[in-house]
């Protein structure tokens, strides 16, 4: 009597120049990554200076009854900042050295 059954197929390896066609990537004339198949890494150091000085200038880190203190101008960044793709995933990879100017103001007794 038999119980269980198992039987495992394995399928042969590809010769020397063939392959299973859903896994090779065809060289193309216009160099485009589809799918972000191999790996890339753009620039992204120009956009993350220009965003963070947007979001930084003007935010106040605090604003309440014991005082107040807002960052006033990006002083400098220096660093870069790359977006790297692999099979689809994205990775983001930053270095910044980011000085700050600030003004405050403490209230006593509290307001």
């Amino acid at each position: 009597r038999v119980i269980a059954r198992w039987e495992h197929h394995v399928e042969p390896m590809a010769k020397l120049g063939e392959g299973d066609q859903r896994w090779i990537v065809k060289e193309r004339d216009d160099g485009r990554n589809v799918n972000s198949w191999h790996w890339e890494e753009k620039d992204q150091t120009a956009w993350a200076k220009e965003r963070l000085t947007s979001l930084f200038v003007g935010a106040a880190a605090l604003d309440d009854a014991t005082g107040s203190c807002k960052i006033t101008k990006v002083d400098s960044i220096t660093g870069e900042v790359s977006l790297q793709s692999r099979k689809q995933r994205r990775f983001a990879l930053y270095e910044l050295d980011i000085k700050l100017k600030w003004e405050g103001q403490l209230s006593y007794p509290p307001r």
